[in-house]
């Protein structure tokens, strides 16, 4: 499977607003697409579709081809970070990052640890050590069972499939 990451920017004709049209990001990564609105507008005679950018060295021109080259940087450092996390990477989960960057998705097997952290502070007063012993039996199944279905030793929370 080719997992590699695809960017362009391209003008979508059906978005006209006031005789300009909207210039979309889309991701491609093992042949799935996404689309995202950039939320910059331009004259259809003012894009050059040959680089990806908006013709002309006016100041608005200038400042939008920075935030689509901003945007560029910010869709591979997202796709990078998730390789580097081991990941299951696709185009839908970095659109999901991309449009909601200050949520950074907790990981099940560190949550499970800060859990059994609060427990054991909590022996004697609120719970017995019976109670510690199990949340700790529970966080290695947990992590056995992450390691035998995903093949990671934590997962995202925004990774698990919660239909099943």
């Amino acid at each position: 499977m080719d997992n590699r990451l695809y960017i362009s920017f391209y003008l979508n004709k059906q978005s006209l607003v006031s005789k300009k049209y909207s210039i979309y990001l889309r991701l491609t990564i093992a042949g799935k697409r996404e689309q995202i609105n950039t939320g910059i507008s331009v004259l259809e005679q003012h894009w050059d579709s040959t680089k990806s950018r908006i013709k002309g060295t006016d100041e608005d021109s200038f400042a939008s081809n920075k935030l689509l080259a901003a945007l560029h940087t910010k869709t591979t450092e997202i796709y990078t970070d998730c390789l580097k996390q081991n990941l299951p990477v696709s185009a839908q989960l970095i659109k999901t990052k991309l449009k909601s960057p200050r949520e950074q998705s907790e990981y099940l097997m560190r949550l499970i640890e800060l859990h059994n952290a609060y427990v054991n502070r909590k022996i004697g007063i609120e719970v017995t050590k019976a109670t510690y012993t199990k949340y700790e039996t529970l966080k290695l199944k947990v992590k056995e069972y992450i390691k035998k279905q995903y093949n990671e030793s934590d997962i995202a929370l925004d990774q698990l499939n919660w239909a099943s």
